[in-house]
């Protein structure tokens, strides 16, 4: 047992008051003449036995009236060890989009809060905090509407980083207790297994999970293919693993307006398919919706198609480009040629891309201008003819590739070699191709240095080797030369080239990756392009190039939805954006595989154990009783003891 105001005791000296009042009383008698002294004396005995019995009750009873009342004021108590040492707790509530699933008909997050508001006591401070959110030191009672106005968001961090998190809030003072209270539904793709627990730190794991672990999502969209001026859209949905969701509608929005529905059709596992078609050259600002229950942050996918503008292609050419005509001559580019003794060295600036081809000799001022042009986003594609001024040429690879051309090569060889992982060739092979009709080529250089190679020969040496902007092939492409003009590579080699110099955009692009599009309009120093939507906007990193301006993304939009490009009051184009679906799969993690002081499947039931861990048992009303006791102890013994 234990005091809580121990220095009290000193007043039990106070008992010795009563000893001594009724062991050293002093009295003073008067003596009264009597006839007969005989019976007198019979009386006094008599009284003197009850007098003593009735004074050592009387001291018996002021002693345990004081003493408990003495007892009572000092306040004893029992507790263990850590209820009487100070707390930090910092309690982390998980906001992230898989906490949108139901249990007991509520959102997970709701139940989470509305557990809190009525399980925390209103006296005690604590730190709270969310994936994107902090709220320092105070009580339930002073923030309780801020906490049952979270809603999910997008972000979603480790169990490494809310204890890193929940670090920077902790004192420094090392006699405090430091809690931090985990609640969340511990989704595989955020917790990690065997996970080391901070030193010095009590961690408490609350895993609190929904009815059904099933959900729908739009997984994605892409463009299918274009009949009789119909353009084919191709939606895949995942999650179809409950009976009657054959037949589950989906519906497709232009601008707000229904323009298509149809059914999903089942493919192999939980995966599902949908086709819908729009006219070919219709700008469609889309919204895809399903409906289902469970998440439903996942349940619409924006895209937008856009009439886009023309990628400016320029061959400077002392050769043959008739490959080149082929490659660009359609409604996407905006194709001319010039031989180097015509060229406008001003029209260089306002090209996306530029193919150097067959030239022999590169006068210096040529290689100045491309090599600004290309410092200032535009793509430079060098196709070298076999007889070549080799110092005209090591002076633009030097200042491009950082390379010069080492040894000629007259060797044929077979390109063997192909770099998958390059933007070049993304999405381009359904599979990696080890076994085809491989491109040759006559005569070759050899190029020092590490820059990055596309496309290989057999030996390892570059064919096409790419750093930054800057494309070389190391040679000639004429027929005389090399069969690569007549191979299926060309096509997405020379295509992608020219897609990257000017980075149009996808349908959609995906919230919290990084990811960029050029926007063929020019800005002055302090002009701005913002991102506007109905219920929000921003202002993206954007960098001015010569013929474009390059916005960059990651963190930023917070909410899906399609946004219009705006420069001071004119809408340039639409970008659409989506949240990653990386949460979409309801798979949960095992407490069991967490290193935790505690592990709960309820926050009651954590407060619970908590509250019985930190419980103080007074005992001072118990004296108070005990007092009274006494109290009455000593007026029955006046009363009934003469």
């Amino acid at each position: 047992m234990q005091l809580k105001h121990p220095e009290l005791l000193w007043a039990l000296l106070l008992l010795l008051i009563p000893i001594i009042i009724h062991l050293f009383q002093l009295r003073k008698f008067k003596r009264t003449p009597f006839t007969n002294v005989a019976m007198l004396q019979r009386v006094e005995s008599k009284s003197r036995k009850s007098k003593r019995l009735k004074k050592w009750l009387l001291l018996f009873a002021r002693l345990g009236l004081l003493g408990c009342i003495i007892l009572a004021f000092a306040q004893p108590f029992f507790a263990n060890k850590t209820a009487l040492t100070k707390k930090e707790t910092v309690i982390y509530v998980d906001d992230s989009f898989s906490m949108q699933a139901k249990a007991a008909g509520s959102k997970l997050l709701e139940t989470a809060v509305q557990e809190l508001v009525t399980t925390l006591p209103d006296d005690r401070k604590y730190h709270f905090i969310t994936n994107t959110k902090t709220i320092r030191n105070a009580t339930v009672k002073e923030v309780k509407n801020r906490l049952l106005g979270w809603e999910t968001q997008q972000r979603q961090i480790s169990l490494q980083e809310i204890l890193i998190k929940a670090q920077a809030l902790f004192t420094k003072d090392k006699s405090v207790q430091k809690e931090v209270i985990v609640i969340s539904d511990f989704q595989k793709e955020a917790f990690e297994a065997s996970l080391d627990s901070l030193q010095d730190v009590q961690l408490h794991l609350v895993q609190i999970s929904p009815d059904k672990q099933e959900n729908i999502s739009i997984d994605s969209l892409y463009l299918g293919e274009k009949v009789n001026q119909q353009l084919e859209l191709v939606v895949k949905i995942s999650g179809l693993s409950q009976e009657g969701q054959l037949n589950l509608p989906i519906a497709l929005y232009n601008n707000n307006t229904l323009i298509a529905k149809t059914a999903v059709e089942p493919l192999s596992g939980s995966l599902g398919e949908a086709l819908l078609s729009i006219p070919v050259d219709q700008p469609i600002k889309g919204k895809l919706t399903i409906d289902d229950n469970s998440l439903t942050f996942d349940n619409q996918l924006f895209f937008n198609i856009e009439k886009r503008p023309l990628i400016k292609v320029l061959a400077i050419d002392d050769g043959t480009s008739d490959y080149l005509k082929r490659l660009f001559d359609n409604e996407e580019f905006e194709f001319t040629t010039t031989p180097l003794a015509r060229l406008n060295y001003g029209s260089i600036s306002q090209q996306n891309l530029i193919v150097l081809n067959e030239i022999e000799r590169l006068p210096n001022s040529l290689v100045d201008v491309l090599v600004a042009h290309q410092k200032n986003g535009g793509v430079l594609a060098v196709v070298p003819p076999t007889q070549i001024d080799q110092p005209s040429y090591d002076t633009l690879l030097i200042a491009t590739l950082n390379s010069r051309i080492q040894q000629e090569v007259e060797i044929p060889q077979n390109v063997t070699g192909i770099s998958f992982g390059h933007p070049l060739y993304q999405n381009v092979f359904e599979e990696r191709v080890t076994n085809f009709d491989y491109p040759q080529v006559s005569l070759s250089y050899t190029l020092s240095g590490n820059a990055p190679k596309v496309l290989k020969f057999a030996n390892d040496n570059g064919f096409l080797v790419n750093k930054g902007n800057t494309y070389f092939f190391t040679g000639s492409l004429n027929l005389d030369n090399s069969n690569f003009t007549a191979s299926p590579l060309i096509v997405p080699t020379f295509y992608n080239m020219a897609q990257s110099s000017l980075k149009q955009g996808d349908l959609y692009h995906t919230i919290g990756t990084n990811s960029s599009i050029d926007i063929a309009k020019t800005l002055d120093r302090d002009d701005i392009i913002t991102l506007v939507s109905t219920s929000y906007k921003f202002v993206p990193l954007q960098q001015n190039l010569n013929t474009k301006t390059r916005l960059s993304f990651f963190e930023n939009p917070e909410t899906a939805g399609i946004y219009a490009a705006v420069h001071e009051k004119d809408t340039i184009r639409h970008i659409a954006f989506n949240h990653q679906r990386k949460e979409s799969l309801l798979e949960y993690q095992s407490l069991e595989n967490l290193n935790a002081t505690t592990k709960n499947n309820s926050i009651t039931a954590l407060f619970d154990n908590l509250s019985r861990n930190n419980e103080i048992t007074n005992y001072w009303k118990w004296f108070v009783i005990f007092a009274l006791a006494f109290l009455v102890f000593e007026l029955l013994i006046q009363k009934f003891i003469s």
